[in-house]
């Protein structure tokens, strides 16, 4: 099976935000920029609570931040999907305060499953980590879908607006 074809839905789009709003407690400022099927790109400043003992970036968080926004492949394409594996590279270290830019990927869309690349730069552009999430498909993203609901509340919308 091939990605979807063709625009995002609306109902899609709009609740995407609800993502980024629920994981808010563990992801910071992580915002989404670019929504495109097969294709996001989020910005986030690292911030102080994400300390580690050495006094740089806590890797757990760098991790949160890479298993979220690799989820949204599968969200730009419909689908509600959970993290199967996630396999970071660290690559060069990430200081206190430090604004990183997310790039996600499409590589493999399936029936089951969707493989999606994260590349972590800075704002030179240089990549500070790399990341290969497998995601397991679970439903389609309905407009009926509680998440959906909640997120055209959020925006102040009626469904059907945008």
């Amino acid at each position: 099976m091939t990605a979807p074809e063709g625009p995002m839905k609306e109902h899609v789009r709009v609740s995407l935000q609800m993502l980024y709003d629920r994981n808010r407690a563990y992801i910071n400022d992580l915002n989404p920029e670019v929504i495109e099927p097969g294709y996001t790109r989020s910005a986030v400043t690292i911030p102080e609570n994400a300390t580690n003992t050495g006094g740089g970036t806590f890797g757990g968080f760098l991790m949160a931040i890479i298993d979220v926004v690799g989820s949204t492949i599968t969200w730009s394409y419909g689908k509600h999907a959970v993290t199967q594996t996630c396999n970071v590279n660290f690559i060069r270290g990430v200081s206190i305060g430090e604004k990183l830019v997310l790039e996600a990927r499409n590589v493999h869309f399936g029936r089951t499953t969707c493989v999606s690349e994260v590349v972590v730069s800075d704002e030179q552009g240089k990549v500070r980590l790399t990341s290969t999430c497998t995601l397991h498909i679970v439903a389609d993203i309905k407009p009926d879908d509680a998440i959906v609901k909640e997120a055209y509340e959020r925006a102040g919308l009626a469904q059907g607006e945008q």
